[in-house]
């Protein structure tokens, strides 16, 4: 058994995972499971990374809100800079989430300075893997949406990869690698967590309907990105870990271990 695996076994039994690393499947339930688990055994962390890494779109949302009407250059500036700081503040809330998640189902749990200068350390590895996938994904959806997709499916955990194994250019690679054999449950898990995403909206939408202020109309959409954001990223933390577990495991775990 190769040497990286050790360490595997104790935390995911203390969350309840009962697999054996290398000869588990892929299991929607499991990784839905573990997501939970991570959330609830890391709910402060997680709260605290999604806050730093929503504060500046917050920001620049607030500033539009306040000055935007004034100078349409200057809405125009704001609403391009909140739209770079809400997919940079995504990028550093996977990267925290997925680097503590993978760590502490390692049985090796960071602390919340390690996780932040970990995430800060990954952050433009991950920007530049999260808008090439972007990138490519939506060009998919223009094309008949099927593309799209699939896309979606094959670049899966290119995110993760890029946080434990450190390469912008494999963690494409290592990302069709380890949803090869899996898009069906992907495919599943994606149809999941777009539902849920979609009950939370609407719920949402009916508690926002009587509400005047627009102060706490952004205060509930600021909420319900952290929920958001937090919940997406430890589901793709989930995959990334059990997709890894039912393949052969690589250097990612090693490496991520002495880090």
């Amino acid at each position: 058994m190769p040497a990286n695996r050790v360490g595997l076994r104790p935390r995911l039994e203390h969350l309840g995972a009962n697999i054996q690393p290398g000869s588990a499947q892929f299991d929607i339930g499991e990784v839905l499971r573990t997501a939970a688990r991570l959330c609830g055994l890391n709910a402060g962390a997680f709260f605290g990374l999604a806050l730093v890494g929503a504060t500046p779109a917050w920001a620049c949302t607030g500033l539009l809100v306040w000055l935007g009407e004034d100078s349409p250059a200057l809405a125009m500036a704001l609403t391009f800079a909140q739209s770079a700081a809400l997919g940079a503040g995504f990028c550093w809330v996977q990267a925290g989430i997925v680097y503590r998640s993978v760590r502490a189902l390692r049985d090796q749990p960071p602390t919340i300075v390690q996780t932040a200068h970990q995430a800060l350390r990954r952050l433009p590895h991950v920007v530049a893997v999260y808008f090439l996938a972007y990138f490519a994904i939506t060009l998919g959806f223009f094309l008949l949406v099927v593309p799209g997709v699939v896309l979606w499916l094959v670049l899966w955990a290119v995110v993760p990869a890029a946080v434990v194994e450190g390469r912008v250019g494999s963690a494409f690679r290592r990302s069709h690698e380890l949803t090869n054999g899996h898009k069906w449950r992907l495919l599943g898990l994606l149809a999941v967590g777009v539902f849920a995403s979609l009950c939370l909206g609407v719920v949402f939408a009916a508690l926002a309907w009587e509400v005047t202020d627009p102060l706490v109309v952004l205060a509930g959409v600021g909420i319900m990105q952290v929920v958001l954001w937090i919940g997406w990223s430890a589901v793709f933390a989930a995959s990334y870990y059990h997709l890894r577990l039912a393949a052969e495991s690589g250097p990612g775990d090693a490496a991520l271990a002495s880090r």
